[in-house]
């Protein structure tokens, strides 16, 4: 039988106690094989991870004003020539 840890028991500095992987290279590795790749539904780039982060960013914000912008003419040009 393997005796080998596949968990550690820490404890914080308040006190509180949680297990942490024996492995130091779990998390990278368990990333990189469930990362996937997300197209943002406002710019249409693709992100990696954290699609949250970059509608926040300016590029995202830039891209989501000139589709609003692009809109807002339509309309008006509907408004303005009525059939």
């Amino acid at each position: 039988m393997n005796s080998e840890k596949k968990c550690i028991k820490v404890v914080s500095a308040d006190g509180k106690q949680y297990y942490k992987s024996a492995d130091p290279q779990y998390y990278n590795n368990y990333f990189k094989n469930n990362k996937k790749l997300i197209e943002c539904d406002i710019c249409g780039k693709t992100v990696t991870c954290q699609l949250y982060s970059h509608k926040r960013s300016k590029a995202c914000i830039f891209a989501k004003q000139n589709l609003e912008i692009a809109e807002l003419k339509k309309e008006l040009i509907i408004f303005k020539n009525p059939l």
